[in-house]
């Protein structure tokens, strides 16, 4: 359906009274201004008269390939055609620009007709749409300034300016037609590509607000073929992916295991590293699911640990080799991070304890020479004694420590012979110690 625009043939008065300052010329052309409406003719064609605030914002009308809402057809003659494009030439020449002249004449008409009211009477096109197009940002502010009421849709539309935000912030609530209805509105925006979390925090509380934006990244990063684009607009407003849904699985752990390096990298600095989901999988067997080389590599430098067991025993290199993740595989070993076969798992575990051992049976046995009547070498026993057991205990600890021990919970036991082997080991340093006060005394 084609819609047309009808310029009356009123507004080359109506544009001489403003440019002049003639307030008998601008009545005259208010008081005889036609009926502001729409008709449909037999072919289909709307046609439409609209207030005059609103063909001040094109000062004369388009051509054909320059309409965009309208085509543009006017109802004056010729010579009032030359003299608006004349007056444009003259303000032009004059240094101003196109929007320096749509708010000085906006102004003036305001001083004769209230604006507010030439808004309210059509509903297409949106005055602030029209102006927003045409980047009039210093047309928008004043019309707000001079007591126009935004509705939900409009405040939307001039937020989406980065020019207008700060100002805007200043006068809200004040500007809008309904704090409510705006909340709501704005509400319903937030699952899309362009949410306005921002704008929300000055209209409600700013906790709920947090509390909404992480939903919402957590929604859309859960919806199927999301797009990092998408994504990057909730973290630009604050969103940071620390909720966790029914899983324990927060939208930075849906982000690595999908992939999304440069989400990561926006996000991993407000991360606690060691975080798990409820079946105890770390951030690197997320990688590891991700087959990211990337990913992996990012998760190393911010020094995030590779050797974490999920509930199924699983550690990321593990998961890896079941899953057939060839690169997050490759890419663990190129980072030291390589696991043995239970054999030789089981012979690691076993050389350290009995490493372990041995120092545990150290003391005793260093007691029994020392005291021994039999046995001329005291000294030099607990000394050669102290550092085997020092030594052991550090090649202990090395061996535990590399990455080729395995990670598993060793029983009470076991832990309870490390805690003896230090025990001995701190008691023959002491008794080292005192040999050799007593021998350097003597």
């Amino acid at each position: 359906m084609e819609k047309v625009l009808i310029w009356p043939a009123q507004y080359p008065l109506l544009l001489k009274g403003l440019a002049e300052q003639n307030g008998a010329f601008i009545l005259d052309a208010l008081e005889a201004w036609p009926e502001c409406q729409t008709l449909t003719d037999e072919q289909g064609v709307e046609s439409t008269i609209l207030p005059p605030v609103f063909y001040l914002i094109w000062l004369k009308p388009l051509d054909p390939f320059e309409a965009c809402h309208f085509q543009h057809i006017d109802e004056y003659e010729e010579e009032h055609r030359t003299y608006t494009e004349m007056l444009v030439s003259h303000f032009n020449q004059a240094g101003l620009d196109h929007q320096a002249i749509v708010l000085m004449l906006i102004q003036r008409l305001a001083q004769y007709s209230q604006i507010n009211a030439q808004l309210n009477c059509v509903s297409y096109p949106d005055f602030f749409e029209l102006l927003s197009d045409k980047a009039m940002a210093g047309v928008i502010l004043w019309t707000i300034q001079d007591g126009v009421n935004l509705s939900p849709k409009q405040l939307l539309t001039c937020w989406r300016q980065d020019v207008l935000k700060e100002p805007l912030i200043a006068l809200l609530p004040d500007c809008l037609q309904g704090l409510d209805e705006t909340t709501q509105y704005l509400l319903a925006q937030t699952n899309t590509e362009e949410p306005v979390f921002d704008l929300l925090s000055h209209l409600i509380d700013e906790d709920e607000v947090k509390n909404l934006l992480e939903q919402a990244l957590l929604n859309l990063i859960t919806s199927e073929h999301v797009k990092q684009a998408e994504l990057i607009e909730y973290i630009k407003q604050g969103a940071r992916g620390t909720l966790v849904d029914e899983q324990g699985k927060s939208a930075f752990m849906y982000a690595i295991e999908q992939g999304f390096v440069s989400i990561v990298e926006q996000l991993i600095d407000s991360q606690v590293l060691s975080q798990k989901d409820y079946k105890d999988n770390g951030l690197m067997h997320f990688a590891v699911l991700s087959n990211s080389s990337a990913m992996i590599s990012l998760l190393f430098k911010h020094g995030c640990k590779a050797k974490v067991v999920n509930e199924l025993g699983q550690t990321p290199y593990r998961l890896a080799l079941k899953h057939g993740a060839f690169i997050a595989k490759k890419t663990l070993e190129q980072h030291g991070i390589k696991e043995l076969s239970k054999h030789e798992q089981y012979n690691k575990i076993r050389l350290v304890h009995i490493f372990v051992a041995i120092v545990c049976f150290a003391f005793p046995l260093q007691l029994s020479l020392f005291f021994s009547d039999t046995f001329d070498y005291k000294s030099e026993s607990v000394w050669l004694f102290s550092i085997i057991s020092i030594l052991l205990v550090i090649l202990s600890r090395k061996i535990k420590n590399g990455s080729l021990y395995p990670v598993k919970h060793h029983p009470w036991s076991l832990k309870l012979l490390y805690g003896k082997a230090y025990l001995s080991t701190s008691l023959q340093v002491l008794l080292s110690l005192l040999v050799l006060f007593t021998v350097l005394t003597s």
